[in-house]
C-alpha cells in the first residue's frame, strides 16, 4: 500500500479516537450534572432550548455556588432558629398574615447567617 494511504488511515483513526473521546467526556459531564442536580437537571433541560444550553446554565450555577462561603449553623444558633420556627408554626392558624411575614424574615436571617447573599433576590441562588 502507498505511504499516503497509510497516512490517510492513521488520520482517520486519529479523528475517530478524538470524536469518541469528546463524546465520552460529554457523557461524563452530563452524568455528573444529573447526579448533582437531580430533578433540577430535567427541569432545566425542559425549560431551555436544548440540553447543551441547559447544561451550560447548570455549570454556571455551580461556579456561582463555589464563589459563595456557605457554612453550617453553629448548634446554639441552629437551635434558636428551630425554636423560632416552631413558635411561628404555632401562631400560624390564629395569625396567618403576620406569621407568614415573620417566617419570611426568619428565612432571610437563616440564609444570611449561613452566608447566602440575601441583599438581591433578583439573581438566583443555588441551594445545592
Amino acid at each position: 500500500m502507498a505511504t499516503w494511504a497509510w497516512i490517510l488511515i492513521a488520520v482517520a483513526i486519529a479523528v475517530v479516537v478524538v470524536v469518541l473521546a469528546m463524546m465520552a467526556g460529554q457523557q461524563r459531564r452530563t452524568t455528573v450534572l444529573r447526579r448533582r442536580f437531580g430533578a433540577e437537571y430535567e427541569r432545566t433541560v425542559q425549560a431551555r432550548d436544548n440540553r447543551r444550553a441547559a447544561e451550560a446554565d447548570l455549570r454556571n450555577r455551580q461556579k456561582q455556588r463555589k464563589r459563595l462561603d456557605i457554612r453550617p449553623l453553629a448548634e446554639p444558633t441552629r437551635s434558636r432558629f428551630v425554636d423560632e420556627w416552631r413558635e411561628l408554626q404555632g401562631r400560624f392558624v390564629d395569625q396567618p398574615s403576620s406569621t407568614v411575614m415573620a417566617a419570611d424574615e426568619l428565612v432571610y436571617r437563616v440564609m444570611a447567617e449561613r452566608g447566602y447573599p440575601v441583599e438581591n433576590f433578583e439573581e438566583p441562588v443555588v441551594l445545592h
